[in-house]
């Protein structure tokens, strides 16, 4: 899943986790942690330099910069579900969902939008974790990320999280059947 900040997409993985059990694989990042977040639940946070280390290792199926931070995702332990069958979900940027479907085709890419700019902009400020200036910044760049919903198998808006996790899990449903068992 992917779309900008605000747009539900990680609610969404942790209710594909939890209500059909797949892996949801916790990205690393070189971002500070926000005073709400803890480390190995919501992100792993680490230092540029071991993050390089994870780069140069091949650690990460994807990875990129966004908003001068880097994220990416672990190889391992998303191969290791894969291989037993079993689903992923991942909350990605549009570089990294172009990435994975680079290195694994079957790979089912959404991409999560949202009613409109104001409808983002009211999100962000109620989660409360942006300055004026990250807000600003974050609302120009969503109007950008938009541009490549094209390259995505499916577009969902979220205007209502039970029902857009609905339309998610019927794409889920209907591609996951068919893969069962194979990596």
């Amino acid at each position: 899943l992917s779309g900008a900040s605000g747009s539900g997409k990680t609610t969404l993985c942790r209710m594909i986790e939890k209500r059909l059990g797949f892996f949801y694989s916790i990205s690393h990042t070189t971002r500070p942690q926000r005073p709400s977040e803890i480390d190995g639940q919501d992100y792993h946070f680490v230092n540029r330099s071991r993050f390089d280390n994870m780069i140069e290792e091949g650690a990460f199926l994807e990875w990129s910069e966004v908003y001068g931070n880097l994220y990416g995702t672990s190889r391992a332990p998303v191969l290791a579900h894969l291989s037993k069958g079993g689903g992923v979900v991942l909350d990605v940027d549009w570089q990294g969902a172009l990435k994975i479907k680079k290195e694994r085709p079957e790979a089912v890419l959404i991409f999560v939008l949202v009613p409109s700019i104001t409808d983002l902009e009211s999100r962000l400020v109620r989660r409360g974790s942006e300055s004026p200036s990250a807000l600003k910044k974050r609302l120009e760049e969503s109007k950008k990320e938009e541009n490549y919903k094209k390259y995505y198998d499916y577009v969902v808006v979220n205007k209502n999280l039970e029902r857009t996790y609905e339309e998610i899990k019927k794409i889920i449903s209907h591609h996951h059947a068919g893969t069962r068992g194979h990596n």
